[in-house]
């Protein structure tokens, strides 16, 4: 079940929202009312999902927040607010949230907006281990390579010996 991460300081939505994803098979791990919460709880419950409010009660903000937890994390955000200001959807960019949705919102909205950011986390999960798989075949194969040339320097300057030894000797070497 995906692990949620509610992030809002108005108890209304967060009981909304709790109660919407809970009955539709998530598990909400945490609620958070500040920016310096959302930080703390994710970094202690590793959600897979932040839903959280772009103003938030505090001196930290949620985009803010949700800088930090991209930088430690990598945790995708779902950016919840009541404010369409240009300002606010430009700093909201630069963390590349899955979703950003306008209160009020419907439990129809919401349910499409976290399972698009639900399947965008896992496809880039997916994406990652690739990677890193791919990044070790190709050090495995460079080290392989690496191996290869020794031998074959071996190979050659044993070779180069033998034609010296059969080119230089003095009488003539005879093979059976």
């Amino acid at each position: 079940m995906p692990r949620i991460l509610i992030v809002d300081d108005d108890t209304t939505i967060q009981m909304e929202l709790e109660e919407f994803l809970s009955d539709t098979g998530h598990t909400i791990v945490g609620i958070a009312d500040t920016g310096a919460e959302a930080i703390e709880t994710a970094r202690r419950v590793k959600p897979d999902l932040i839903i959280m409010d772009i103003n938030l009660q505090g001196e930290m903000d949620g985009i803010s927040a949700a800088e930090i937890i991209k930088e430690e994390m990598d945790t995708g955000v779902v950016f919840v607010t009541g404010f369409d200001n240009p300002e606010y959807v430009e700093r909201a960019k630069m963390v590349e949230p899955f979703g950003y949705v306008m209160k009020p919102f419907d439990e129809k909205e919401i349910s499409a907006v976290v399972e698009i950011a639900l399947y965008k986390r896992e496809m880039e999960l997916k994406l990652k281990e690739a990677q890193e798989q791919s990044e070790q075949r190709n050090h495995d194969l460079q080290k392989e390579i690496r191996e290869r040339r020794k031998t074959q320097e071996a190979l050659f300057d044993s070779e180069a010996r033998y034609r010296q030894l059969l080119n230089t000797a003095p009488a003539g070497i005879y093979e059976v």
